[in-house]
This record gives C-alpha cells, structure tokens and sequence, in this order.
C-alpha cells in the first residue's frame, strides 16, 4: 500500500460501489448503525469509513444520483465533469466543514478519527491532525494507518523522536506496510541516515515509493548517477500517475526550476500526491518561492 491508498476512496466513486448502489434504492423497511444525510465526496467517505469499521451506514440522498456537486455533463460534445468538488478543487471551508460533519457522525470509531485528521493534515493543520491521530489509536491501538499518519505529522512538525515512536508502532503492527516503509525512509533521510533510508525504500512493493525512495536516498549518498537512473526510470513508466513523486525528488535534490514544473504538471493530472503538500517535508526547499503559494492559492489550499 503506498502513500496515497488512505486518500483514494475520498476522491473518487468508483472505490465505493456497494454504499452507491445501497443509495439507488431505499429500503424502508433496511435497519442500520448510522444514517449517513447526503451521497456527496463527505457522506460517501465517511460511510466508506464506518463500513470498514464495522459499522452499518444507510446513506440518504434527496437526488436520483450519488457525487453531490459532481455533475456529468458536455462540453463541446466532450464529457466532462461539471461542477467537481474533490479536495483538490475546493474552498478550504467547505472541506473542512465536510469533513468535520464526517467525523461527527461516528465520533467514537477510529477509522473516522483517521480519515478526519487525514483531511485536517491536508490543509496544513498538524496539531489538530495529530489530535485526531491520537484519538484513532486511543479508539483502537493497533490501527497501523493511524499510527503511521502521526508518525509522517510528527516528522513534519520536526519531532523526529516522537514520529520515530509512531512508525515503528505502525511497522510492528504491519510489517509489511508501505506506508509504514516510505515514512520511516523519509525519517532517514531528514536523519541523514541515507543508507538506513535506502533500506527501508528497498522493503517497498509498490514501484513508485521504491524508485523515488532510491532516487532520494542514492542522490543524498552521493551516488548522483544512480538517483537519476531511479528518476528517469519513473517518469517513463510513471508520468501519468506520479507526477507529484517526480517533484518530490527535484525538490529535494534542489533543482527547484524542474520540481514546479512537475508540481504543475501534477496539478494539471489532479495528482492525488498534492494532498500532502501543505506539509511535505521533502518540499520544504521550495516553501520559500513565491511559486509554491501560487500552486496553494490554486489548490485553494490558503484561507
């Protein structure tokens, strides 16, 4: 599981066929834990949420349709979407209303408190993202997810030790996670423990977080030769879905001209890696460029 998997059942239908179909048809007579008001991007999240927790949502919605604002319709006889609102595209208000009415719903399952500080982090709100973390693993300790969410806010916010904690909890929960894996590499590298870094990279199986884990870890080693290997090796097989990962890395190795190039380019994608860039620490050399609050006025990622 990379990076995003906890992000992609936000921002898309498709994830979630079975709470969609239980919306076309009501059933009066149908019991449940929790009536979910609305088969918007919040109301589907959170009933994709509480039904991972073992919870039995029944989602209601006034239209003959789920998406909320997400409208199908033409343009210039192309299909298109009318109206989208994924994170990516909305006022930071509205968001953050959505998911707080989310997490209200079920406010004492820890996959919600998840998704909640999920959101929260996306828009840069680390002490309350970390605070809803806390809840999460409070609720259920061995929820591995959560654990290595509040490990990536604790690297953020600079507290190595404490991120440290969390993803070694998260790693002993599930050995095999990638999440788990690439945050702990990220932690290495922030370290200057490039070679432990390389080593958790290599534990990845998702492609992407190994090649861009190499790419980082080879480049901060010295091996310069081998990062772009890594790099060029991305972008050939992995435009199209890592365009934000591409930036990561030219971040990183400074070459700032060359990371807002593929910021742009995975903005243009709707790259769902741009859900961490509020707080990436592998970006923080372009924090200070004026282009980097353009790309977040895009996002609409600034009040």
């Amino acid at each position: 599981m990379d990076r995003r998997t906890a992000l992609q059942g936000l921002v898309g239908l498709t994830t979630i066929p079975r709470i969609a179909s239980a919306v076309q048809r009501p059933n009066p007579s149908r019991t449940a834990d929790v009536i979910v008001v609305g088969a918007g991007f919040a109301g589907l999240a959170a009933a994709k949420a509480l039904r991972a927790a073992g919870v039995e949502p029944l989602v209601i919605e006034a239209r003959d349709r789920v998406g909320g604002r997400t409208c199908p319709g033409s343009i210039a006889g192309l299909t298109d979407q009318l109206g989208e609102r994924v994170i990516l595209n909305s006022p930071v208000t509205d968001i953050s209303q959505d998911a707080a009415s989310a997490q209200a719903l079920s406010p004492n399952k820890s996959n919600s408190q998840n998704v909640y500080g999920i959101m929260l982090a996306t828009f840069g709100r680390l002490p309350e993202a970390r605070a809803a973390m806390n809840r999460a693993i409070e609720l259920d300790p061995l929820n591995a997810a959560a654990w290595t969410n509040l490990g990536e806010y604790w690297t953020a916010g600079h507290d190595f030790s404490a991120a440290r904690r969390a993803l070694n909890r998260a790693q002993a929960i599930d050995p095999d996670d990638d999440d788990a894996h690439t945050g702990l590499g990220i932690l290495d590298l922030l370290e200057s423990r490039y070679a432990d870094a390389l080593a958790e990279f290599q534990k990845c199986s998702d492609e992407i977080s190994g090649q861009e884990g190499a790419a980082l870890a080879e480049y901060s080693r010295g091996n310069e030769r081998q990062s772009q290997q890594a790099i060029e090796a991305m972008i050939v097989k992995h435009t199209a879905d890592a365009a934000y990962e591409v930036a990561e890395v030219y971040a990183w190795r400074g070459q700032k001209d060359n990371a807002f190039q593929w910021l742009e380019r995975a903005v243009r994608q709707r790259d769902d890696g741009l859900n961490f860039i509020a707080y990436d620490p592998l970006i923080q050399s372009l924090r200070t460029d004026p282009r980097y609050g353009a790309i977040l006025k895009k996002l609409k990622l600034t009040e």
